[in-house]
């Protein structure tokens, strides 16, 4: 189930109506967010709204550069490793033997021998040791030994339209 850019799981079911049952749960849940996240701005005047929508965007903008500020020197070591710049895009696949930070977009599959970070957007299959995802999104597949996210109750920040495999834990970044 997906709300506002981010996908939820709500289990696997050998039985249609657990199956629906889940469904209709999770839809309530939304309901009620909804409802309570209404009320809240109907409350606020249209100065309270814009000033909570830019404090949001430049907290993303933050996360963002925090982000690939501990990649560099956590999983890098402040070593080697490629990046593919904001506003850039590459237009066909990637295999690369290094570390990958991908702010830019990617119009193809990638290969990755070591960890990738994804801050921008994929559109292709992804393959890697270790992959980070704390804000971008991938139109395709991903397989990896680990992920690890921002924040572990959404599981991925970021969005990926396709299948993660193998089943793998997802943890916190």
């Amino acid at each position: 189930m997906s709300f506002r850019g981010v996908r939820y799981h709500l289990g696997y079911f050998k039985d249609f109506n657990e199956a629906t049952q889940a469904r209709l749960d999770g839809e309530e849940m939304v309901r009620e967010f909804v409802e309570n996240y209404l009320n809240t701005m109907t409350e606020q005047s249209d100065d309270e709204k814009v000033a909570k929508m830019k404090q949001a965007f430049e907290d993303n903008i933050r996360a963002k550069e925090k982000s690939e500020v501990d990649f560099k020197r956590n999983v890098c070591k402040n070593k080697g490793y490629a990046f593919i710049s904001p506003k850039t895009i590459v237009l066909g696949g990637i295999q690369i033997e290094e570390h990958l930070l991908v702010s830019g977009e990617v119009q193809g599959d990638i290969k990755c021998s070591k960890s990738l970070m994804i801050n921008g957007k994929i559109e292709g299959n992804v393959t890697a040791e270790i992959v980070y995802i704390p804000n971008g999104k991938v139109v395709g597949s991903v397989m990896a030994k680990n992920i690890f996210c921002s924040n572990i109750r959404e599981q991925v920040l970021g969005e990926v339209i396709g299948n993660i495999a193998p089943y793998i834990r997802i943890e916190k970044f």
